[in-house]
């Protein structure tokens, strides 16, 4: 298999779909698995944050100029986020994944879930990459295989959409997570 392939990004969606569905949506458990099979991810995440998830600690990005780090700046800065989750096949072959859900998830566990369905461009930087833009709390990349667009609306909501030509249609809407009172 090419390496981020369409291929490479079905893969990387029917583990995340699995992941949500059978095994209680933490997909950080699976951080060992990840370095064997997506690096650039797991690289990503480790300069995000510490390996051991019990003692997570953000580290501190001051000058944001690669692509993880303005996907990290976009996201929400809480513990717990509420997601809606939708995937939609543009392809009749691939009806088994259409799937929506929404759940509580840890912040962690869904940038980790960004970084694998952009995996090309993390380490990119977005002054000097052509296929990367970044205005106004919005990022988006394109490449043949993938389409990544990510934007902030204000403290509390945030939206990702990931598409694959042809193939698949991601979506994340994710918002602070309240308890109801």
């Amino acid at each position: 298999m090419e390496q981020y392939s369409k291929n490479f990004y079905l893969s990387n969606i029917a583990n995340i779909e699995a992941t949500y569905q059978n095994w209680g949506v933490d997909i950080s458990s699976l951080l060992d698995n990840i370095e064997k099979t997506d690096l650039e991810a797991y690289k990503a995440f480790l300069m995000l944050y510490k390996k051991d998830k019990d003692t997570f600690i953000k580290n501190k990005i001051k000058k944001a100029m690669l692509f993880y780090e303005k996907l990290y700046k976009l996201s929400l800065d809480c513990d717990r986020l509420d997601i809606d989750f939708k995937m939609e096949p543009l392809n009749k072959y691939l009806e088994k994944y259409k799937y929506s859900t929404s759940f509580v998830q840890n912040t962690y566990d869904h940038i980790l879930s960004l970084l694998l369905l952009s995996e090309e461009f993390l380490f990119n930087d977005v002054n000097t990459n052509d296929n990367i833009s970044y205005f106004d709390n919005k990022l988006y990349a394109r490449s043949n295989n993938v389409e990544f667009y990510m934007k902030k609306s204000g403290e509390n909501k945030s939206c990702s959409q990931i598409i694959i030509p042809n193939e698949m249609v991601i979506n994340f809407k994710t918002k602070v997570y309240k308890l109801n009172k």
